[in-house]
């Protein structure tokens, strides 16, 4: 991959964030991890622009709603992805409904990659075309077709 990824995990468990960071250079990110595990920590954190936010599922002193909702209102268009120690239909609802479809199982990492190499991309484009068009800073395409000579 190219350049470095700064990566915040909203992960109490320094074991799992560290099987994190282990899975994305092992798919060839240069990652550039930085852990929180608690409000002031990830209000702190939040005051940088990150490429990537990974934030577990099940917190002892954060909910994962709360985190997206922060992360969201941080800034829209990061990537975020929660993981989570158990799927089952219930708890995997609850990230969706809080703003992202990204949930990887922590029983199979081999998925991160290709799902942060994905939403990494995704995310490079809104920024390049969706973004200065909402805010404003670039004019909407022309929707009247050139005529040919």
């Amino acid at each position: 991959m190219n350049g470095l990824l700064t990566v915040l995990l909203v992960e109490d468990s320094a074991t799992d964030a560290d099987l994190v960071v282990l899975e994305l250079c092992r798919y060839g990110f240069d990652v550039v991890p930085s852990r929180v595990d608690n409000l002031a920590g990830l209000e702190d954190a939040l005051m940088r622009r990150w490429e990537l936010v990974i934030c577990a599922l099940a917190l002892a002193s954060l909910s994962a709603s709360d985190v997206i909702a922060r992360v969201r209102a941080a800034d829209p268009a990061v990537p975020l992805v929660v993981l989570s120690g158990t799927i089952d239909e219930v708890a995997s609802f609850a990230p969706l409904k809080a703003g992202t479809p990204n949930v990887v199982p922590k029983s199979n990492l081999a998925q991160l990659g290709p799902l942060v190499e994905r939403a990494l991309a995704e995310t490079a484009r809104y920024r390049q075309d969706v973004a200065p068009r909402e805010s404003g800073l670039t004019p909407p395409r022309s929707r009247i077709p050139r005529s040919t000579p």
